[in-house]
């Protein structure tokens, strides 16, 4: 029972580490791919995606370090990258992201999955809103051990689902897998994307 046991924690971390690498530098290489392909891409714009996939690379292996990390060294490892990617799209990065309790510790997939949809959101705002900033922001839940994570943008709205898009329902589902939920709400203007882990009871008020 304890082989079989192992063998199935093995294979679900393969296939973690395989979605992710899909997910992040597969999808990375594809671009740069296209892009050389296609003839229309810049020499700067084709650095740009290429150093975007080794990035990623780098985000995969730190995601395979045994020890727990907490909510701001993990996601500091993407700061410069997201700062940069905004000031591309002519927007600001605002980061406030901070402590959100000394016994909150995030294992390796746990770290992996906050990490790609904090990347998934910021890239659809980024993208898609057309608003002046993005803002990265953490707190305690209300619950004991919770936490909260919210990514908002003061654009048009509606970056986060598109028709026929895939990234709400990837962040949805990494969510699912944190144990805790994701919600979307529309502002006027822009797009608050929250995580919370554990998964809520009740809907807390919006962090200020």
């Amino acid at each position: 029972l304890r082989g079989l046991e192992r063998e199935r924690a093995i294979a679900e971390e393969r296939e973690r580490m395989t979605r992710d690498l899909h997910d992040g530098t597969g999808g990375q290489l594809v671009s740069a791919l296209t892009m050389l392909r296609g003839g229309r891409a810049t020499p700067d714009e084709i650095e740009d995606t290429l150093q975007g996939a080794l990035d990623d690379l780098r985000v995969s292996i730190e995601s395979l370090a045994p020890e727990g990390r907490d909510l701001p060294a993990v996601l500091g490892l993407l700061r410069a990258r997201l700062a940069r990617q905004a000031m591309q799209r002519g927007m600001e990065l605002q980061w406030k992201v901070g402590s959100v309790g000394e016994d909150v510790a995030l294992a390796p997939s746990d770290a992996m999955h906050v990490t790609r949809i904090v990347q998934e959101a910021v890239t659809n705002a980024v993208r898609h809103s057309g608003g002046r900033t993005v803002t990265v922001r953490s707190a305690a839940a209300p619950t004991p051990g919770g936490w909260i994570l919210e990514i908002v943008d003061d654009g048009r709205g509606g970056a986060q689902a598109r028709p026929g898009g895939r990234g709400l329902p990837n962040l949805e589902r990494r969510a699912r897998e944190l144990g805790g939920a994701l919600s979307l709400q529309s502002l006027d203007p822009g797009t608050r994307v929250r995580l919370q882990v554990p998964a809520p009871s009740s809907e807390p008020p919006p962090l200020e």
